[in-house]
């Protein structure tokens, strides 16, 4: 669920207080998905059983309806065409993402031109369908709450102009108002059964309910999407996601900047960064240990006169040196990232990290999370891999170089991993070298995929 989270939080950022604040629960009385307007509930069985994207749309779903406060505008209003207007636009939106609707999801292409509000009273036929320019039988959506109704009892959706169209009853999978006793308001993929409850508890209440630590930003987000609704909140969405792809990529361009230049020593940075899945697959990369660590473990433990005595356990643990190229080239976004991988090494070796441009300015001991948060990051003069290579002790197992490779390579070989950021193309006498690139990171922004990584090794 975490790795799922965090491709919605690349995929949809102008979602990201909803995706982050809202509690993942497992419930195996609910057949599929659902929400309550604050929280994500998921049949743990169902969502096993979907492809990865498939996941995705659903988790999806769900988050937009706490975005656009769907539960709790739905006061006063037909539920049943409710639940297929809010369904059906949402779905609209998010197959336009590039995301496969699931078994038995409201499918109405027609509804990517409205909002849930408007699509309710096109719905309802209390809404001209709207005039454009292309193929009317292309973009015509039900006029009359009758025949939305019939095209529930038929179990499917109206597409381009014909009730219970023929694709959506070969989905076999339960639609809006299919006659199922008291699942009257599941679909295939998601439940509307908790929204009349949810709804009462929120008129009780007068506001909307969010866990405290989250209620701010999380309400601020639903005031906003809901001011803009589906159609430009999507929009927007769009514009943030490009705006993070071009963040990055900028730094990583490799036709703009080039080395840095200068004595840099000056020049300190210092900032504090989150967590982030890793770029690689650290625990398959770092060299198992030489030196092991001691450490008191109840494994084998003995009992003496009524007393448990624990043993003392030497457990492997490997050693790692970090230098970050600091040099001007390398500017703030970079530096993050290069600290986000080392919070993910952290957790699988000792580690001492320290920064370079045409100095070395000394190693410093990281034993959790805050040591990296609290480092300060002088630099910003040219760039010397002799430097770099210079600051690694003789007997570490893993020694690792974060640099964006705008420099001349040095003139000794150094048995060290080279991760580079960007499209520059370094080939050191020695050691390996990993990219990651402005690819990798077109296909992180763009679908939240797992990077592959390319290896070269020397």
């Amino acid at each position: 669920m975490e790795k799922l989270r965090k491709q919605l939080l690349v995929r949809y950022p102008f979602f990201g207080s909803i995706t982050a604040g809202a509690r993942f629960i497992e419930n195996e009385d609910i057949r599929s998905s659902a929400t309550d307007g604050r929280d994500i509930f998921y049949n743990p069985g169902y969502l096993a059983s979907l492809p990865d994207e498939g996941k995705l749309f659903v988790l999806a779903h769900e988050v937009c309806h706490i975005a656009f406060d769907h539960v709790f505008r739905s006061a006063g209003k037909d539920p049943d065409l409710w639940d297929i207007a809010t369904d059906a636009v949402v779905n609209a939106y998010l197959e336009s993402d590039g995301l496969p609707l699931a078994e038995g999801a409201v499918d109405m292409p027609e509804a990517l031109d409205y909002d849930a509000e408007s699509f309710y009273l096109l719905l309802a036929g209390d809404l001209p369908a709207e005039k454009d320019d292309r193929d009317p039988s292309e973009s015509e959506a039900p006029e009359t709450k009758k025949d939305a109704q019939f095209q529930k009892s038929q179990g499917g959706s109206r597409s381009k102009g014909e009730a219970g169209s023929e694709k959506n009853r070969e989905k076999g999978g339960q639609t809006k108002g299919s006659s199922a006793g008291k699942d009257k308001r599941v679909a295939g993929h998601d439940s509307h059964e908790l929204w009349e409850e949810a709804l009462k508890k929120r008129q009780e209440q007068g506001s909307m309910p969010s866990s405290e630590e989250s209620r701010d930003s999380v309400s601020d987000t639903v005031d906003k999407c809901s001011a803009l609704g589906e159609k430009e909140a999507f929009k927007e969405n769009e514009i943030e996601r490009l705006k993070q792809l071009d963040e990055l990529r900028k730094s990583l361009a490799s036709s703009s900047g080039g080395y840095g230049s200068g004595d840099g020593e000056e020049l300190r940075r210092r900032f504090s960064v989150g967590r982030a899945r890793p770029f690689f697959e650290w625990r398959r990369l770092l060299r198992e240990a030489i030196k092991y660590n001691v450490d008191w473990s109840f494994e084998n433990a003995e009992i003496e006169e009524g007393v448990v005595n624990a043993r003392l356990e030497e457990i492997p643990w490997p050693e790692t040196e970090v230098v970050l190229d600091t040099s001007g080239s390398v500017d703030e976004v970079l530096l993050k990232s290069f600290l986000r991988e080392c919070k993910n090494i952290l957790m699988l070796s000792s580690l001492k990290v320290g920064c370079f441009d045409t100095k070395f300015y000394g190693f410093n001991e990281i034993r959790d999370e805050s040591d990296i948060d609290a480092l300060e990051f002088p630099g910003g003069g040219g760039t010397d891999f002799n430097t770099a290579i210079g600051a690694f002790t003789n007997r570490v197992e893993n020694k690792i170089i974060f640099t964006d490779g705008r420099a001349r390579m040095p003139g000794k070989p150094c048995d060290a991993l080279w991760i580079v950021f960007g499209n520059y193309k370094i080939d050191p006498p020695g050691g390996r070298v990993l990219y990651v690139d402005e690819e990798k990171l077109k296909k992180l922004m763009g679908n939240g995929a797992e990077i592959q990584t390319d290896v070269t090794s020397k």
